[in-house]
C-alpha cells in the first residue's frame, strides 16, 4: 500500500512539474528588434563651386523680416551666410573706380512631406544671387537719351570717399538679369534689383592697411513688382522716377556725406567682416 501511494505521488509531481515547464514555454516571445531608422530624410544636391567668386567674408544678418523682404520667401532655417566680392580697377585719369560683382550666398532649409510614408524631408537649397557692377557697352550708350557718354559712367558711383578723415569704399551693384534678361535665372534671382557695399577702414586708393579682415554694411533695394519696363541701357541710379528709382544716396551727382546712415531707397541686411580686399582684386 505504501509503494502504491509513493508511486502515486511521483506520478502526480511528475506531471505537475511537466505543466510548469510547458506554461513557460507557451509565455516566452523572440525579443523584440527595433528597425525603425532614426537617420532623418535629407535632400542636398551639395554646395557649388565658390572658387571663381572672388573674396569671402561672413555675413550677419540684421533680422529676419529684412531678408524676406530681400529674398521674397519666409525663413525657415538659415545656414552660413557669406558674402562675396571680385572687384577690377577702371583708371580714368587720375580717378579709380570699380567694376565686378557681389554675391549673397546662403544654405535656404526648409521642411516638407513628399515621401510615400509621408515622413518629413529636409531641402537644403544653396543660394547665391549675383549683383554686378559694370561699365557702360557702347550699344548702351548709344541708346542711352541721357547726358552720358562714356563707358565708366556705368560705375561712376563705385569708389572711395572719404569722411571725417575715414575712407571708405562704396559700391553699387544690380542684378544682371536687368542688363540682359537674357541671363536671367530664376532660381538665384533675389528679385531684389540693386545692392549697396560700404567697405570701411581703406586707404585713400581703396587699398587694404594690412588685409587683416575688413568690415562693412550690405544694403539692398526692391524693385517690387511692376509692370514698368526698365530700359537694359540705364542703371538705376540714372533713373530719377519710378519703382527703379534708387536716387536716393546721391546729390548734386555726388554720394551724400551722411551715407552712414541707411538711405531711404535701401534697406540694410546685414554687416559683413573677414573680407580681404586685396584678394578680391586677385579673382
Amino acid at each position: 500500500m505504501k509503494h502504491l501511494i509513493l508511486l502515486t505521488l511521483l506520478t502526480f509531481m511528475a506531471v505537475g512539474c511537466g505543466q510548469k515547464i510547458s506554461s513557460v514555454a507557451d509565455n516566452t516571445t523572440d525579443p523584440v528588434v527595433d528597425t525603425t531608422d532614426d537617420t532623418p530624410n535629407v535632400y542636398d544636391p551639395g554646395a557649388p563651386d565658390d572658387s571663381d567668386w572672388g573674396a569671402m567674408g561672413y555675413l550677419d544678418l540684421i533680422d529676419t523680416e529684412a531678408f524676406e523682404e530681400f529674398s521674397g520667401y519666409e525663413v525657415e532655417d538659415l545656414q552660413n551666410e557669406r558674402i562675396y566680392l571680385k572687384l577690377s580697377k577702371v583708371e580714368v585719369g587720375s580717378q579709380t573706380y570699380y567694376e565686378g560683382q557681389v554675391r549673397l550666398a546662403y544654405e535656404y532649409i526648409y521642411y516638407n512631406n513628399v515621401l510615400s510614408n509621408n515622413a518629413t524631408q529636409q531641402v537644403v537649397e544653396y543660394k547665391n544671387p549675383r549683383f554686378e557692377a559694370r561699365q557702360y557697352t557702347d550699344d548702351e550708350l548709344d541708346d542711352n537719351p541721357s547726358a552720358l557718354r562714356y563707358d565708366w559712367q556705368g560705375v561712376r558711383f563705385n569708389k572711395v570717399w572719404s569722411k571725417s578723415g575715414e575712407y571708405f569704399l562704396v559700391g553699387f551693384f544690380e542684378e544682371p538679369d536687368f542688363y540682359d534678361w537674357s541671363v536671367f535665372d530664376w532660381d538665384q534671382s533675389a528679385k531684389a534689383g540693386a545692392v549697396m557695399i560700404i567697405i570701411r577702414g581703406l586707404n585713400k586708393d581703396g587699398e587694404s592697411l594690412d588685409d587683416s579682415g575688413y568690415s562693412g554694411s550690405v544694403y539692398f533695394k526692391n524693385y517690387g513688382f511692376t509692370y514698368a519696363v526698365k530700359p537694359t541701357y540705364t542703371r538705376c541710379w540714372e533713373i530719377s522716377v519710378g519703382p527703379y528709382d534708387c536716387r536716393d544716396f546721391v546729390v548734386n551727382d555726388a554720394i551724400r556725406p551722411d551715407l552712414d546712415n541707411t538711405p531711404n531707397d535701401f534697406t540694410k541686411l546685414g554687416e559683413f567682416y573677414n573680407l580681404s580686399i586685396d584678394e578680391a582684386f586677385e579673382n
